[in-house]
């Protein structure tokens, strides 16, 4: 069973890597937003864990964002 603060350290790592991997599709001027779910987002998370990620873009011509 893994300890706590191993959680926490593998959830902050992975929600630092979501951040970093994010730059590239946030250039996108249409990129409105972009969420991380799961166990990273939970804190629940190990080092064996993905990253869940979602990224909303404006549709042309559209007042709302969609994925």
């Amino acid at each position: 069973m893994q300890h706590i603060e191993d959680m926490s350290s593998a959830s902050s790592y992975l929600l630092a890597l979501a951040k970093h991997n994010v730059q590239a599709y946030i250039t996108n001027p249409k990129a409105k937003a972009a969420m991380v779910t799961g166990s990273a987002a939970e804190g629940l998370c190990d080092y064996y864990s993905d990253i869940d990620m979602s990224i909303y873009y404006q549709k042309n011509g559209s007042k709302t964002p969609s994925f």
